[in-house]
């Protein structure tokens, strides 16, 4: 499958700001939990904001930046994708499907149809009354 994405200036400007705002963000945290000094955040945060200047300045770079990160976004989302079906999966639908089977449920009745049955068609049930519907 290819990445399609939109690649106009106004998405580029949308992406650049949003990623700098994130970044920024990525950066506040990491220093409200100590993790990084206060001069590692100064660095980080003049790094975004040269990044966010230079990208918007210079058209090219900005290209550069969209790209790689609509690219990075696209192989995570991939990836992501199928973890988590998987994991779905294997920790959802099977467990459901087992102990389903262990306790002989059949919720798609599909084991009291005898094998050379012409129609699977029910009757339906007569209607009744409209004042006891609820």
């Amino acid at each position: 499958m290819r990445a399609r994405f939109k690649d106009t200036p106004r998405e580029r400007r949308k992406f650049l700001v949003s990623l700098s705002i994130m970044l920024s963000v990525v950066v506040a945290v990491l220093l409200w939990r100590a993790i990084i000094p206060w001069p590692s955040a100064w660095l980080a945060w003049g790094t975004v904001a040269v990044m966010l200047c230079v990208g918007l300045a210079w058209e090219a770079a900005g290209r550069c930046v969209h790209r790689a990160g609509m690219m990075l976004g696209f192989c995570m989302g991939r990836v992501f994708g199928t973890l988590f079906l998987l994991l779905l999966f294997f920790v959802v639908l099977l467990p459901l499907g087992l102990t389903l089977r262990l306790f002989g449920k059949d919720l798609l009745q599909m084991r009291k149809w005898p094998p050379v049955a012409e129609s699977y068609w029910k009757i339906p049930r007569p209607p009744g009354s409209l004042d006891r519907m609820h």
